[in-house]
């Protein structure tokens, strides 16, 4: 019997540069395991409907405004599998991607969450060495790829929902911190891949949406955590 793991993607291709990027993305995601049963959900923004790729492409349409977390947490109530990944539209994934980090939480039965390395940044700036083994830890992009988190969904039942207030930049940072609140193990797993093409979608947007989508998240994070004891 094959294993279900639940793919949440946000998507809103607006433009057939993105279009394309989101089905790149689910064409390779399918192409990548023969034995694990992949169930995406797909929060699109767009009208555009991917569900002719497989069977098991479903459209969840959400309600703007626009939020990381938001779109995230409607995603992954959709689905009710073991596992479930947290993705950016702008991936490829590669074969045994999920395998490798399914067996890595075999392994450990207290690692509820896993992020996949990516050639850019993690090979190319020489981040790690592919010998080193797995890293553990809550630091965004060493240990934590906020573009492709893979988890236990148990987890949930110990950190609730994801803060929708973390509306884009330090979604991931806000993760890790509340994993480290919760005294909860994350890794990166050296033998799992999958290629980040690196905001492709934020960057077609205009100066002030960027702004608001990157620099000032900063000030939501940090005083959410600065005077509680958890910040890095």
């Amino acid at each position: 019997m094959c294993t279900s793991v639940d793919i949440v993607i946000i998507s809103d291709a607006y433009n057939d540069e993105l279009r394309i990027m989101t089905e790149n993305a689910i064409i390779s995601l399918y192409k990548s395991e023969n034995y694990i049963n992949f169930i995406t959900y797909i929060v699109e923004s767009s009208n555009i409907d991917y569900s002719y790729i497989n069977d098991n492409v479903h459209m969840v349409k959400p309600n703007p405004p626009f939020g990381y977390h938001k779109y995230l947490n409607l995603g992954r109530k959709e689905g009710n599998s073991e596992y479930v990944c947290l993705c950016n539209n702008d991936l490829l994934f590669k074969n045994g991607w999920a395998s490798s980090l399914i067996s890595e939480m075999d392994k450990d039965e207290k690692l509820l969450s896993a992020s996949p390395i990516s050639y850019e940044p993690h090979i190319s700036e020489n981040l790690l060495r592919l010998d080193m083994g797995n890293t553990y830890g809550y630091k965004s992009i060493y240990n934590i790829a906020g573009w492709a988190i893979f988890q236990k969904r148990i987890i949930y039942d110990i950190i609730g929902d994801l803060d929708e207030t973390m509306v884009f930049w330090y979604a991931d940072d806000d993760y890790g911190m509340v994993l480290k609140k919760y005294d909860l193990i994350h890794a990166l797993v050296p033998t799992s891949r999958v290629d980040h093409l690196w905001s492709k979608t934020l960057f077609t947007k205009n100066e002030k949406e960027i702004k608001k989508l990157t620099t000032e998240q900063l000030n939501i994070y940090d005083t959410k955590w600065e005077h509680k004891g958890y910040h890095n």
